[in-house]
C-alpha cells in the first residue's frame, strides 16, 4: 500500500510540476512575443511609409476651395459696387 500511494504521490507531484512549468513557459514566451514585431499579415512592416497622405490631401483640397469661395466673394463684391449705395431693395438687376 505505502509503495502505491508513494507512487501516486510521485505522479501529482510530476504532473504539477509540468503544469507549472508550461505556465511559466506560455506566460514568459507570451511576453516574448507580444514584445517582437507584429506579425500578423494585414500587419505594415516596419519600414512602410505611404506613397501618399490622404488627409493631408483632404485639408489641403478644403483649405484651397475655402480660399476660392473668399477670392469669388471678394470679386463679386468689387464687380456688384458700382459706386451707389446698398441700403436700397435688392429685388431688381444691377445690370444697368
Amino acid at each position: 500500500m505505502a509503495s502505491s500511494k508513494r507512487a501516486l504521490f510521485g505522479r501529482l507531484i510530476r504532473r504539477a510540476t509540468k503544469k507549472a512549468s508550461e505556465k511559466l513557459m506560455s506566460t514568459v514566451g507570451g511576453g516574448l512575443v507580444s514584445g517582437m514585431a507584429d506579425t500578423s499579415s494585414d500587419a505594415p512592416s516596419g519600414g512602410y511609409q505611404p506613397k501618399r497622405n490622404r488627409y493631408a490631401e483632404m485639408q489641403a483640397e478644403a483649405k484651397a476651395a475655402e480660399e476660392a469661395r473668399r477670392r469669388l466673394a471678394q470679386d463679386g463684391e468689387a464687380d456688384h459696387d458700382r459706386g451707389h449705395s446698398h441700403t436700397h431693395d435688392h429685388g431688381h438687376s444691377h445690370d444697368h
